[in-house]
């Protein structure tokens, strides 16, 4: 058989095989096209794409950036250049304007508070993390950025790059995070924790560890419930309801409560659940939404309701010593989907 012969395409030593000199311009579009595609569920992908020219850089750094996980192996890198890191002349005043999104040209530092912005669900793992993150807010707060008392800069959710602008924020903390003791007590302790995340949604497994570091674990929870508009929960449990009077944040509007299936009785829980629910500290407007109930025979979303609204206004009345159970049970509403 005669052999046929084969073009054979070298690649340039610096650039590597240039596919625009084998493919037409559409068909190298729909390439590019198809890998930012795969890159944004793809995380090594995308690191791969970031690097190869600048518009790429600022193409894939939201898909990167929009969901991150932090652990002991991570979290300082994360968070590199922030605290030691020099900006240029006129960073300090202007990071934040019209072109902020664009990432290149900029310090180090620029860079970093960038693709923070870009962060919309933070997922903290483990102490080291969070100790990270502690760290990183006190540098923040060292920079001297233009803003108002009440407007500090916050870590995460705090000015959200337009690429992920619609993403709602949500902050996890793993039931493994035992904080040191001298982040809540002493002259030491940290005291910015509204500066960690700006109004998020916080996500809670109820599941925690029995070891002797469980207390700080549910400080930590209280401390960060203060600053959350809406609350997930999940992994409801009997042994971890007295953790439900610790969601004391007067910025709570809504609370998802995901039923796991087996388990306690659901309603017998539920019930449970409103009751320690009246001891939170503060009785502002709150939804309570649940998700995944098991309904026994017979049984609807609105007796079930109903019966979570009895019990919460029979827990707010014994706590207040008051017979004027209309007027405490108003401002909780719950609802079973």
């Amino acid at each position: 058989m005669p052999q046929t012969r084969q073009t054979r395409v070298s690649a340039h030593p610096d650039t590597g095989l240039n596919l625009a000199t084998i493919f037409p311009s559409e068909i190298c579009q729909l390439i590019l096209n198809h890998l930012l595609l795969l890159a944004q569920s793809d995380n090594s992908l995308s690191l791969r794409l970031m690097y190869t020219c600048n518009d790429l850089l600022n193409t894939v750094s939201p898909y990167l950036y929009k969901s991150v996980t932090l652990h002991k192996g991570n979290a300082d890198a994360f968070f590199h250049g922030l605290a030691d890191g020099k900006m240029k002349r006129g960073e300090v005043k202007g990071w934040q304007t019209k072109n902020e999104g664009r990432l290149e040209g900029k310090s180090v530092v620029a860079r970093r508070l960038i693709w923070l912005s870009m962060v919309r669900r933070v997922e903290l793992m483990d102490s080291p993390a969070l100790e990270s993150c502690v760290t990183a807010v006190k540098a923040l707060l060292k920079r001297p950025f233009p803003t108002r008392p009440t407007d500090l800069p916050s870590l995460f959710f705090w000015r959200a790059h337009e690429s992920n602008a619609l993403e709602k924020p949500v902050l996890r903390i793993s039931t493994s995070i035992s904080p040191p003791t001298s982040m809540f007590h002493g002259s030491s302790r940290f005291q910015r924790w509204q500066q960690l995340a700006r109004s998020p949604s916080l996500e809670l497994d109820l599941m925690g560890p029995g070891d002797v570091h469980l207390s700080h674990n549910i400080m930590l929870q209280r401390e960060l419930s203060r600053m959350a508009e809406n609350v997930i929960i999940k992994n409801l449990a009997h042994q971890t309801l007295r953790r439900i009077e610790l969601l004391s944040g007067s910025s709570l509007k809504s609370i998802l409560v995901i039923m796991e299936n087996g388990g306690d009785d659901h309603r017998k829980l539920l019930e449970g659940f409103a009751g320690h629910f009246a001891a939170r500290d503060y009785t502002n407007r709150v939804l309570v939404t649940i998700k995944g109930y098991q309904y026994q025979a017979n049984e609807s979303s609105f007796e079930i309701a109903k019966l979570m609204k009895e019990a919460f206004v029979a827990g707010c009345v014994a706590l207040s010593h008051s017979s004027q159970s209309d007027y405490v049970g108003r401002g909780v509403d719950f609802e079973v989907l």
